[in-house]
């Protein structure tokens, strides 16, 4: 599923979550549902907020996570908001690494 955003001809944009099913090599698109109608870009982030929660929701209800993991945690968006949390590869390039099997 993802989310689509289309925009009309007076200026407001349509939020609608959309599934996506393969039948041999025709994909076909079916609107899963409608969200809303945004007018500012305050209102497009909201309702983006919105769909991505219903997903979730949707997902978690499809295909039940485990109760010691977070439904957001596996099918949200991986959010990486601390920076010593990322992997910094550069660091990486220049080391040796002694891990031969003899």
């Amino acid at each position: 599923m993802f989310i689509r955003i289309k925009e009309r001809d007076n200026g407001k944009k349509s939020i609608q979550i959309v599934s996506t099913k393969r039948d041999g090599k025709k994909i076909f698109q079916k609107i899963f549902r409608y969200v809303g109608t945004a007018c500012n870009e305050k209102e497009e982030t909201e309702l983006k907020k919105l769909a991505e929660t219903i997903i979730i929701d949707h997902e978690n209800q499809t295909n039940p996570v485990l109760p010691c993991f977070s439904a957001k945690d596996i099918y949200g968006k991986a959010n990486i908001s601390n920076e010593e949390d990322r992997v910094k590869i550069k660091e990486f390039k220049g080391r040796k690494t002694n891990n031969r099997r003899n």
